[in-house]
C-alpha cells in the first residue's frame, strides 16, 4: 500500500502544482485585466476631462463675445443717439437761419453735393467706361423752401459756382414739383 500512497500523494501534489499554476496564471491575468481598466478609465476620464475644458474655454470665448457685441451694441445706441441729437440741433439750427443765409447755406451744400456726384460719374467713366451722367439732376425740397425758395437756392448756386462747375451741368439743376419730408435740407436725384 505504501506505493499508493506514494502515487496517491504524486497525484496530489501534481494537482496541487497544476492549480498553483492556474491560480498564478488567473492573479497574473486579474492584475493585467486591473491594469488594462486603470488605463482605460484614466484615459476616459483624461478625455472627459480635455473635452470639459474645451467646451468650457469656448462657453468662456461666446461669452466674451456676446458681452462684447452687446457692448458695442450699447455704445452705438449711444452714439447714433448722440449723432441724432447733433444733426437733430444743427437742422433746427439751419432752418432758423434768416432767409439770405439759408439759400447761402443751401446752395454751398448743394454745390458740394454736386462736385460729389460728377466726380462719381467721371470715375465710373474713367474705370468702367460706362457713362452714368444724367440729362438732369432734379432738386427735392421741403414743400416749405420748394415754394419760398427753390429757385432762389438754384439761382445762388448758379452763381456761386461760375467757372467752377460748367454751365452745361448748371443748367441741368431743375427744381422738383414733389416734396422731401425732410426737416431741412433737401435730396438731389440724379436723373428722373
Amino acid at each position: 500500500m505504501i506505493g499508493f500512497e506514494k502515487l496517491n500523494a504524486k497525484i496530489n501534489q501534481d494537482a496541487k502544482n497544476t492549480a498553483d499554476e492556474i491560480i498564478c496564471r488567473a492573479k497574473s491575468d486579474i492584475e493585467s485585466i486591473k491594469l488594462e481598466y486603470a488605463e482605460k478609465k484614466n484615459a476616459a476620464h483624461k478625455e472627459i476631462f480635455d473635452s470639459a475644458m474645451e467646451q468650457a474655454e469656448s462657453i468662456k470665448l461666446n461669452a466674451r463675445s456676446r458681452a462684447q457685441n452687446e457692448y458695442d451694441a450699447i455704445v452705438k445706441k449711444h452714439k447714433d443717439s448722440m449723432i441724432a441729437d447733433a444733426v437733430d440741433a444743427a437742422a433746427n439750427e439751419i432752418v432758423s437761419f434768416k432767409e439770405e443765409k439759408y439759400i447761402s447755406f443751401m446752395s454751398g451744400l448743394l454745390s458740394k453735393v454736386l462736385f460729389g456726384q460728377i466726380a462719381y460719374e467721371k470715375e465710373r467713366f474713367d474705370n468702367c467706361g460706362e457713362n452714368i451722367t444724367p440729362d438732369k439732376y432734379v432738386l427735392v425740397l421741403r414743400k416749405k423752401d420748394r415754394d419760398a425758395l427753390g429757385e432762389k437756392i438754384i439761382a445762388s448756386l448758379r452763381r456761386s459756382t461760375v467757372g467752377k462747375i460748367p454751365a452745361s451741368v448748371l443748367d441741368k439743376v431743375v427744381l422738383s414739383s414733389r416734396t422731401a419730408s425732410v426737416k431741412g435740407g433737401f435730396v438731389l436725384e440724379a436723373g428722373d
